[in-house]
């Protein structure tokens, strides 16, 4: 009997030495057991894309600011943009902007914007309620020339232009101006040139007309020249 306990006391012990075996020594074993998955790495995003810088027209700061004329400049700048690739086919557009075709996209648009601005100036000195019967009919003011360019209400039809406008409308600046530069972009498919020298028909703004008694030509390519420099 005695044996029997004896040799259940020592498989006792065996047993649990045994146990003992797998336990840590460090007294970590409440530390949860280490995960096959690999640890998640937060890769940081990728700063957006900056916005291209807004391009400021002579316009708006003259002998004084003139923060109201900002939104006349991105509708200028926003407009030719649209239609860069036919306004950059103008074979004349070095006359205006010497280093014009060398020049990345936004200093392109400058010139570009400066030029229209220089137009606006020997239109219509920057005034938006500028009107006058001009080539037009007294009693009829769909046929008088107003606004920043000087347009009709009759150019949408003479163009084939779907605006709509009304004379009110024009004597607003952006309509204004959506309806001059459409009429110039037609001008530029058909001519391929941006002034069309006299006595040469088919040119909307006599302040572009080369040797013709209103002509400014010549004063607008010195306004782009000074007020978009990488044009020299």
């Amino acid at each position: 009997m005695k044996t029997l306990l004896l040799w259940i006391f020592l498989a006792s012990i065996f047993l649990l030495a045994a146990g003992c075996g797998d336990m840590p020594v460090d007294g970590s074993w409440d530390k949860p057991a280490a995960s096959n998955e690999v640890e998640k790495i937060e890769v940081p995003k990728k700063p957006a894309t900056q916005p291209a810088a807004r391009i400021a027209l002579y316009w708006e700061n003259t002998t004084a600011p003139h923060p109201e004329r900002k939104p006349w400049s991105d509708a200028v700048i926003g407009l030719f943009k649209k239609d860069l690739d036919t306004f950059k086919k103008a074979s004349d557009i070095s006359t205006f902007c010497p280093k014009f075709q060398s020049l990345g996209e936004s200093d392109q648009l400058k010139a570009l914007g400066e030029f229209w601005v220089a137009v606006s100036y020997f239109e219509s000195g920057f005034n938006p309620a500028s009107a006058s019967v001009d080539v037009g009919t007294k009693e009829n003011k769909d046929t008088w020339s107003v606004g920043l360019y000087q347009m009709s209400v009759v150019d949408q039809k003479n163009y084939k232009l779907p605006f709509g406008y009304k004379y009110d409308d024009l004597l607003k600046p952006i309509p204004n101006i959506t309806l001059a530069l459409a009429v110039l972009k037609a001008q530029v498919e058909k001519r391929g040139v941006l002034a069309i020298p006299a006595p040469n028909p088919g040119l909307y703004w006599a302040v572009l007309r080369p040797g013709g008694k209103y002509d400014h030509s010549a004063e607008i390519a010195g306004r782009v020249k000074k007020y978009a420099p990488k044009c020299n």
